[in-house]
């Protein structure tokens, strides 16, 4: 009797640890509200020149962001099972802020090839962590537009609140895409891009994504010879209200 009493304690303490380790290994975090700091969508613009068929060109860029610091409205939305008994999981939405701003040293490489009147374009560029993207267009004469994809690989500070408090540096991994427009004249050009990106952040088993930044790039630029040009423009960043920059540019030609 002793032992069948010893078995059954051993058995009952050990039904306790595994449905203990279950919950604790499979259960999902709940969010009710973080914020986060973030980074304006990556610019990607064309050539901003016109190219003859057949010809490539590289630009190496610099660019020095005047960015106030400013908070935004952020939402997000998250898959997670109810509690650790839950076999189905469920949608919850989470409120959250954005923190944007910081004056930073953005830098890349572009590189660009033209077949007939279709620009191709892959680059990669330093601005809080690494992105890079491909582009495709068609480059004229006078003007050139076009679109790009590319992968955001970011470094953010982010606190969030919920079944459990977590504060920490993280790798954000987002998808951007967008657009691009140029027209050039002599030794002038102007270009407009647009791009998208969603910031999203990992906490326990949860991974939360987070409310779309749409940056737009509005920039002026001058040849000062065939290799080097300089540029000035104007950001502006929307999730819930509008946040505004301004950027310094240099760039430089080798092909």
């Amino acid at each position: 009797m002793g032992s069948f009493k010893k078995i059954s304690c051993f058995l009952i303490v050990a039904a306790a640890f595994f449905i203990n380790g279950c919950g604790g290994i499979g259960s999902s975090a709940h969010v009710s509200n973080f914020d986060m700091e973030i980074s304006e969508a990556p610019e990607v613009t064309g050539a901003t020149r016109y190219l003859r068929s057949k010809t490539s060109t590289m630009r190496l860029h610099g660019t020095f962001k005047l960015d106030p610091h400013e908070d935004s409205y952020a939402s997000g939305k998250y898959n997670a099972l109810p509690s650790a008994w839950s076999f189905k999981s469920e949608n919850y939405d989470a409120d959250g802020v954005y923190h944007l701003g910081g004056n930073e040293f953005v830098g890349g490489i572009d590189f660009y090839h033209k077949f007939h009147d279709m620009l191709i374009g892959i680059g990669a560029s330093i601005n809080d962590g690494l992105f890079y993207y491909f582009t495709l267009g068609y480059n004229d004469e006078f003007f050139e537009l076009g679109a790009f994809v590319g992968v955001f690989h970011q470094m953010m500070h982010i606190r969030c609140e919920g079944s459990r408090y977590t504060e920490k540096d993280d790798l954000s991994n987002s998808l951007f895409f967008g657009f691009y427009i140029a027209t050039y004249y002599k030794d002038f050009f102007f270009s407009y891009s647009l791009s998208d990106y969603k910031p999203s952040f990992n906490v326990a088993n949860t991974s939360v994504e987070t409310s779309a930044v749409v940056s737009n790039y509005f920039t002026i630029g001058y040849y000062l010879n065939k290799r080097i040009s300089v540029t000035v423009g104007a950001i502006s960043t929307s999730s819930d209200s509008m946040h505004l920059a301004a950027s310094f540019g240099l760039n430089f030609y080798p092909l």
